[in-house]
């Protein structure tokens, strides 16, 4: 008899052990086969095509649970490693601004070696996230009618621009004795408190870049040693850095000045005061489309500038802008030197007294701010009569 007992307690063993082997022989198979897929592509969501495939089934079942404000995930059939769901985190938070409301990083990953399940958390409970999204769907619409339709632009070129200078002219950086505001990491603080961090901008240039058309990413990295973040733009077949937030000059007293320092800029010019992140592929970006070169607004020397100021500053004040812009191939010394000077006010003269251009009236006195910390990059302010 316990012969018999003993031999059914080890064809139960066997049995449970069967079972068990064929589970984890089940969830090893998935995995690879998960593993050896090729990860998809959605044109526009750069980061989430960084992703692997298991990693890309994660973050789609995240972000639709998040977009209808769901308490957590569906359980998801196999098991994800801490390091895969901070880059499936960080890709969502990245590529879909719009999900502002989300707080992803304070989410929590739930599983075993089988599943796994991830509890989401939010910047306000769902009435509150709902009227948020409401005022911010509003809110972009009337921006999208002010900033016009993209067939109202040449080029995507000036489309760019536009954005750029909608952001810039309308945003203010937060003060440094502020205290910290969630929302100012957003696009939501960007666009509707009109006050932003630098992820901000970058979120608020993505976002309305990409309401466009326009392929558009946001870049995580450092300025000035600490963390920072700008975009990357793809027009005319080629990439370029911006950053929206170091061309905001924040200047109390001339508040319509705009700076392009660094709009359209390399690789190489970035990396001047930029450190750009080495964990993940950044395109290589040229100088074809830069804002001065586009512009004409680049100034080899004071002979140059001679034939050409006068051009500069009535493209300038054609645009209703009291200021030009230049990027001058010599130092602080030479622009601000008296024959720098002499040739402004006599482009000035000039103009003031030309039948051609009545309206155009300046002060005999102008006022130059540098926008870049490393080039000699200048926006110089007028003052109509």
């Amino acid at each position: 008899m316990g012969l018999i007992i003993t031999l059914g307690v080890l064809a139960v063993i066997f049995v449970v052990s069967l079972i068990i082997i064929s589970v984890f022989v089940k969830y090893l198979v998935l995995d690879q086969n998960l593993h050896d897929k090729v990860s998809m592509y959605k044109f526009g969501d750069w980061y989430y095509n960084q992703l692997t495939y298991k990693e890309q089934l994660m973050y789609d079942e995240i972000l639709n649970s998040v977009k209808k404000i769901r308490d957590k995930t569906k359980i998801m059939p196999y098991p994800y490693t801490d390091e895969e769901f901070e880059n499936i985190i960080t890709s969502i938070l990245n590529d879909h601004p719009d999900v502002f409301y989300f707080l992803g990083y304070e989410s929590k990953l739930y599983g075993n070696n089988k599943k796994s399940r991830v509890n989401l958390y939010y910047y306000a409970n769902k009435s509150t996230v709902n009227d948020m999204v409401k005022k911010f769907d509003n809110t972009v619409i009337e921006i999208i009618k002010e900033i016009g339709d993209k067939n109202d632009f040449e080029t995507d070129f000036d489309l760019e621009v536009a954005i750029h200078d909608y952001i810039v002219l309308r945003c203010k950086n937060v003060s440094v004795d502020s205290e910290y505001n969630y929302l100012f990491n957003t696009v939501y603080g960007a666009l509707i408190e009109k006050t932003a961090y630098s992820s901000g901008y970058s979120s608020a240039f993505k976002y309305l870049m990409n309401k466009y058309e326009l392929l558009c990413y946001i870049i995580n990295g450092e300025a000035r040693g600490i963390p920072h973040s700008w975009n990357m733009v793809y027009i005319n077949q080629n990439f370029y850095n911006v950053d929206v937030m170091w061309n905001n000059g924040n200047i109390s007293y001339a508040e319509d000045l705009l700076f392009h320092a660094y709009f359209n800029v390399s690789n190489a010019f970035i990396s001047e005061t930029h450190t750009i992140p080495q964990n993940i592929p950044i395109p290589f970006a040229n100088t074809e489309n830069n804002y001065y070169n586009v512009l004409e607004l680049y100034v080899e020397s004071l002979d140059d500038l001679k034939e050409n100021i006068n051009r500069i500053i009535i493209n300038a004040a054609k645009k209703g802008r009291n200021y030009f812009e230049l990027f001058v191939n010599f130092g602080e010394d030479v622009y601000n030197g008296e024959e720098f000077g002499s040739i402004i006010i006599t482009s000035i003269r000039n103009i003031n007294v030309s039948s051609e251009y009545p309206l155009f009236t300046f002060k005999e006195f102008f006022r130059i701010y540098r926008a870049s910390e490393t080039k000699n990059i200048l926006t110089i302010q007028l003052y109509p009569k």
